[in-house]
């Protein structure tokens, strides 16, 4: 069996992940429709036009201890996820609606396409900023399954 990168299948999660947030529409029973959906190198997306928008990134691999044969890992990939939204009216409530939003999407296929064993939000916080903006900061774990070497026999 070929030895494959813990980033190489993060970074799959990850577009995973931005792909889940990217089919966040109203037509498909969300709150929010998500305008944009991106990853890599975050950019500032304060372009109303093109709100909410959301930014995924990869902040690192943990490896976690577990009573598994040599040839097994399961390691636990981190994400930050940014939604910025702006509302001229409330727009506290509506990034907690998008993080909401994004908490039902990511509950709908915790195996991130086979990809991985289970997703977890670890953690949500809203920050409001001046002129109707606001971002709700979601840190998200995924943990997979990484098996190197022959199988022990």
């Amino acid at each position: 069996m070929a030895v494959t990168s813990s980033n190489t299948i993060a970074i799959q999660i990850r577009e995973h992940l931005a792909a889940t947030i990217a089919g966040i529409t109203t037509d498909a029973g969300y709150n929010v429709t998500v305008l944009a959906s991106t990853t890599g190198i975050y950019v500032d997306q304060h372009d109303s036009a093109r709100q909410p928008s959301v930014h995924t990134s990869y902040t690192g691999t943990d490896y976690v201890g577990r009573d598994t044969p040599v040839q097994t890992r399961y390691p636990l990939a981190r994400f930050v996820i940014r939604a910025d939204v702006k509302d001229s009216t409330d727009p506290e409530a509506k990034a907690d609606l998008m993080a909401v939003d994004i908490a039902k999407a990511f509950a709908v296929d915790i195996s991130r396409g086979g990809l991985a064993i289970d997703t977890k939000i670890l953690r949500t916080e809203l920050h409001l900023s001046e002129n109707g903006w606001a971002t709700a900061w979601i840190e998200v774990t995924v943990e997979f399954r990484q098996s190197f070497g022959a199988a022990a026999g």
